[in-house]
């Protein structure tokens, strides 16, 4: 299956992109610029985003859980990895959205799963990333790629006081690269 037609199929099951979809032909949706999709995510959040010939996408499946897509423009091919692996669901509220960002070394960044995290709505949320686990210092639902441009493994920095975002109460979040490629 084309990429277009792979990628246009998961935005079409998801709920919340499906009406965004249908007013576009696969083709069309990912053979233009990627900030296009920054404006049609909804709330804002970048959903995915394309580093050099890289396209990558954040979304929830139909059973919830996380799944990470990357796409390499040159080949063809596509990979999909579960963001975490221990059974973790979001939930489908329509404030639980997700975003995903490069940096400038190629490392993958996600947040997401967030209604005025962490005092809201988290009683879905499943250890180690509940507000009270890690000592209490959970304060935003992060993760970064272990290697650059990999999506297999992940780790949770949201309790790492000297690399998690700083902040508490996200409920809207995106990111953005300025124009030396810092996120």
């Amino acid at each position: 299956m084309k990429l277009p037609t792979y990628f246009a199929l998961i935005l079409l099951s998801t709920a919340v992109m499906a009406s965004i979809a249908s007013a576009y032909q696969g083709e069309q949706l990912f053979r233009q610029n990627h900030r296009m999709y920054d404006r049609l995510s909804p709330g804002g959040h970048s959903i995915i985003t394309t580093k050099g010939n890289l396209t990558y996408m954040v979304y929830a499946d139909l059973s919830r859980n996380i799944r990470v897509v990357k796409y390499n423009h040159n080949t063809d091919a596509a990979e999909t990895k579960n963001l975490v692996t221990n059974g973790y669901q979001t939930l489908l509220d329509g404030h639980h959205y997700f975003a995903i960002g490069v940096d400038r070394d190629g490392y993958i960044h996600v947040v997401g799963d967030m209604h005025h995290y962490p005092f809201k709505l988290t009683s879905h949320v499943k250890a180690p990333y509940r507000p009270q686990d890690n000592g209490g210092n959970n304060t935003v639902l992060y993760w970064k790629s272990r290697s650059p441009h990999n999506i297999n493994q992940f780790d949770f920095l949201g309790a790492n006081t000297s690399k998690r975002i700083k902040g508490k109460g996200f409920t809207y979040y995106n990111f953005t690269n300025d124009r030396n490629g810092r996120l």
